[in-house]
């Protein structure tokens, strides 16, 4: 709708934010609860993973809300829509990746290679990639469910993860690096002062990776003036 759309956790809000910084909240009951992760769905409604009530729940741009909820969903957060045009959400307290139609009707996948997963995207390949908090892995999911994982000593407590087109980027969080990782899974990741606890990442509008800091309160973003092994070149705006 041209608007800004977030989630806000601790006071079970989802938010509509003008590109005038102009604010507006919906709630619903007991349904937005915790909301943590959102996406535009393949109905153009905002689909929200809600840790709180454990749900699902899609609305509309003018705040009506509609939740789902199934034995599978176990403190869902992160949510994307697939390359197969369905809902794709992560759910960390039972190790499991949703499948979730505009309908409500749920398919779920585990694998042991799943250990706390936190974030999930659509790649380039025509696959699902998800990150895993607790193991340090990186998994390529098939729409079918089939796992491909990945690890790395660069590699430490993941977070969140996008797809620039090419490759994959994501946040690890543990050692403080950005990294990349291709569709075949090879792995490069960069360090910097200006990074912390690196946690949420998109792919930007200046085709350069931007995250926010965790710990340092900051939003920042890395240049293409990387090299190799590390000594990439950042640009941070700290919040006072």
């Amino acid at each position: 709708d041209g608007n800004l759309w977030v989630t806000s956790y601790t006071n079970d809000t989802l938010c509509k934010v003008t590109t005038a910084g102009v604010v507006t909240g919906y709630t619903s009951a007991t349904n937005i609860s915790g909301p943590w992760g959102i996406c535009v769905g393949p109905d153009g409604l905002l689909w929200t993973t809600n840790q709180g009530s454990d749900k699902i729940c899609k609305t509309t741009t003018a705040g009506v809300t509609t939740a789902y909820t199934n034995a599978n969903l176990s403190d869902p957060q992160g949510i994307c829509v697939g390359p197969d045009g369905l809902l794709w959400t992560t759910n960390r307290t039972n190790n499991k990746i949703v499948k979730v139609t505009t309908t409500g009707s749920f398919t779920a996948y585990t694998n042991a290679a799943l250990s706390s997963p936190v974030s999930i995207c659509s790649g380039p390949d025509g696959n699902l990639w998800v990150t895993s908090y607790t193991n340090s892995t990186i998994s390529k999911v098939t729409t079918t469910g089939a796992f491909t994982t990945y690890s790395d000593p660069q590699i430490e407590t993941p977070v969140d993860i996008v797809s620039d087109g090419v490759a994959l980027w994501f946040t690890s969080y543990g050692n403080g690096r950005i990294g990349t990782i291709t569709v075949s899974g090879s792995v490069e990741t960069f360090s910097d002062p200006l990074l912390d606890n690196p946690y949420g990442i998109c792919w930007g509008p200046d085709d350069t990776p931007w995250f926010t800091d965790f710990t340092l309160d900051s939003v920042g973003h890395m240049t293409s003036d990387t090299t190799v092994g590390g000594g990439a070149t950042y640009h941070g705006v700290t919040d006072a």
